[in-house]
């Protein structure tokens, strides 16, 4: 799923819901305008119809289009945005992750997630690496960690509790 950008549609629904709307993320790459009018929309928060207001040029000065108030808006917004779709798509993968009875979890199931083709840095410890390189031989979820979604999660395997765990780093 890519990260979602601020379109000039947007912009214009939240100039014309001023200043009772907001920018929302509703999930599934979706960027969605919330309106009090409209019912409520689930989702996260991220930007008021308000504080476009504050954007407004001083006197004599020229206005943004909505297509320069798009690109300043994903440009403040994109990694804030990049992290909830990170997290989202990290989530859905710990639930196939944690619902697999199969005997092959790596071929059936991890080597089919988003991003798995990225390499493990060569920083990972050596039984990482060498797990990752081996898992067609010994593909019985015995590996404990791989690196997916662009190195911003890494999934581990609680052999305590036998469950999967996902733990996130800040994105670059």
């Amino acid at each position: 799923m890519d990260v979602p950008v601020v379109t000039e549609g947007l912009v214009r629904q939240l100039r014309e819901g001023y200043p009772n709307a907001d920018l929302v993320y509703a999930g599934s790459g979706v960027l969605v305008v919330r309106r009090a009018r409209d019912g409520v929309v689930e989702g996260e928060h991220l930007y008021s119809s308000q504080r476009l207001d504050s954007w407004r040029p001083a006197a004599g000065g020229q206005a943004l289009t909505d297509r320069e108030q798009a690109a300043r808006l994903t440009e403040q917004l994109f990694p804030v945005i990049e992290e909830l779709v990170a997290r989202e798509r990290a989530d859905e993968i710990l639930g196939l992750l944690n619902a697999y009875t199969g005997p092959d979890i790596w071929a059936e199931l991890i080597e089919k997630l988003p991003d798995f083709d990225r390499r493990i840095p060569a920083e990972y410890p050596s039984y990482v690496r060498s797990a990752y390189d081996q898992r067609h031989h010994d593909a019985t979820a015995t590996t404990t960690e791989f690196v997916a979604l662009g190195d911003r999660v890494t999934f581990s395997l609680d052999r305590r509790e036998n469950r999967w765990r996902a733990a996130y780093t800040k994105g670059g």
